[in-house]
Order: C-alpha cells, then structure tokens, then sequence
C-alpha cells in the first residue's frame, strides 16, 4: 500500500509558474503600445504568428490580472513583447499538473467571454468593486484620457523642451491633429529629428521620456524630411481619444502664432525665393524712381499751323 500511495504522488508533477509584479506589467503594457498591439487578442495572434505556440486568451489575461501562469508561456509573452531581464521581475510558483484537455476547455471558455467584451483596452481587464475604483482613480485607459487638462499641457510643454534640449535645439510645435495627439514638430536640425526616429524605432526613446518622468508614451514617429526647402518635420503619436474641441485648446495653448515665430519658421531658401519675388515685383517702380523720364509720357509737339 505504500508504494502505491507513494507512486500517486509522484505522477501528480508540480509544474513552475511566474506572476509578474508591478514593474514588468507596466513595462509589458508600453511595448504593446510600442509595437501597436492594440489587443489581448492581437497579442495571441502575434504569439501564434511568431512562435506557431498556441497560447490562450485566458493565459494571456491572468498574466495581465497578475495571476499565475506557467513559467514556459509567461516566457513566451515576454519575449514576443522583448522585455530584457523579465526574469528579475517576476514572483515563481508551481502549480499541479492539469490535465491537457481541461486545461484547453477551460481557455476556450474564457475565450468566448473575451469576445463578448472586446472593448477591454490592452492589458487593463474589467475589474469590480474595490479594485475598479481604484483603476478609475488610476485613469488609465485610453477612454479616460479624452480630457485636456493644465496637466496634459505641461506635460507636452515639458516634452517639447526635452526634444529642443537633447535633440535639435530650435523644435517648434507648428501642427496637432484629432484623435491621437499627433504632434508635428519642425527643427532646422535634420540630423536631431532623424535621431530622435532612431531612437524610437530602437525603443530607447519611451526608456529616455520615462528617466526624464514625463509620464507619457510616444506609440509612432514618422519623419517627413524637407518640403520646398522647408524646415524637416516629425510625427509624434501620443495615444488617446481627444475630440476636435480638445484638440484646438492644445493648439492655442501650445502652438505659437505670434508674428516673430511665424518669422522663425521660414527657412533660408524660403526666405530667399521671397526676396527674388519682392525685387521682380518692386523691380518697375524703383526704375520709375530713378529714370523717371522712361515713364513719363514724351511731351506733345503742337501742331502750329
């Protein structure tokens, strides 16, 4: 009998999980912005795509709530979302063994019901009671973030003086369109702006925005080089829903109309095509002025007889 009973208990594995703590979730939930996965779903498709590993929305869900899962699949979402040393930031388990059959129906459950709410923001699962209220205090989807505050202007003003200190030096703010913030930026400093989209498509420049505690995640910069020897320019996405109304106030608060900016932003050959143009339209009446017999009509000879 006690063999038997030993040989149970050996047949029934302990398998090692991981549960990510605070730092590392943050850090999952700004590459998906970084990399454009706007889903959990999109997620498992990216997982799926990449690896040919099936992974669960449910699995995908728990590492998101902070729950437990196998240390094999949490280590196939950080590495699908690269997050370098995940491995210092998570909190080890082991769990019994499941069978596989149960352990699939269960996720397929759990599928259904994340089909049913889809709306869920990446990374942010419905939560009730105590712990809703506090991701309320939190505000931190992308629904919340629709409204423009002192805060969110000071926080663009304190980002356009960061790209300006360590990138480009003269970056101005000329252009924000609707939905997400878009920020156009435009700088005499091509090789800044070329930079700072380097530093973006490498990662490093959310890692550069948070050491400076900005608060703030760029999702996509795209460089618009030069326009009719025009200044370059850059597109900087800021994630959010801001309505049309939300969208003028950042350009009043922030985009200077002033005579002597509109000045600045003219470049050398823009400036200079202006001057060819003034001295070919100036051109008749400085003639006028200095031989103003040209253009004088001949004095009439009368016809005496």
């Amino acid at each position: 009998m006690s063999n038997t009973s030993q040989d149970k208990k050996s047949t029934s594995k302990k398998r090692p999980t991981a549960t990510a703590k605070d730092e590392l979730l943050e850090r999952a939930r700004k590459a998906m912005l970084r990399f454009g996965i706007s889903s959990q779903k999109k997620l498992q498709d990216n997982i799926a795509a990449n690896t040919e590993i099936a992974i669960g929305l449910s699995t995908i869900s728990k590492f998101f709530n902070q729950k437990p899962i196998l240390l094999s699949r949490f280590s196939i979402i950080c590495k699908t979302l690269e997050l370098v040393n995940y491995e210092l930031e998570i909190q080890e388990g082991e769990e019994a063994e499941k069978g596989e059959q149960e352990e699939q129906k269960g996720e397929k459950e759990q599928e259904k019901f994340d089909d049913r709410i889809n709306y869920r923001i990446i990374g942010i699962p419905e939560k009730t009671g105590e712990e809703k209220q506090e991701k309320n205090k939190q505000g931190m989807t992308f629904k919340e973030n629709t409204t423009v505050d002192e805060k969110l202007i000071k926080k663009l003003k304190d980002f356009i003086k960061f790209l300006r200190r360590n990138y480009t030096g003269d970056a101005i703010l000329i252009d924000i369109r609707v939905g997400s913030i878009k920020l156009i930026i435009k700088s005499g400093s091509q090789s800044g702006l070329e930079k700072i989209e380097e530093l973006f498509q490498s990662g490093e420049l959310n890692k550069k925005i948070s050491e400076e505690n900005l608060d703030m995640t760029v999702v996509d910069v795209s460089f618009r080089g030069t326009k009719l020897f025009g200044k370059p320019q850059l597109a900087v996405t800021i994630p959010g829903n801001y309505s049309q109304a939300g969208i003028d106030t950042l350009k009043y608060e922030l985009i200077d109309t002033s005579a002597n900016n509109i000045f600045k932003q003219i470049s050398p050959g823009q400036m200079l095509l202006l001057l060819l143009l003034f001295s070919f339209l100036a051109m008749p009446l400085i003639l006028e002025g200095i031989f103003p017999i040209i253009f004088n009509d001949p004095p009439k000879i009368e016809n005496k007889k």
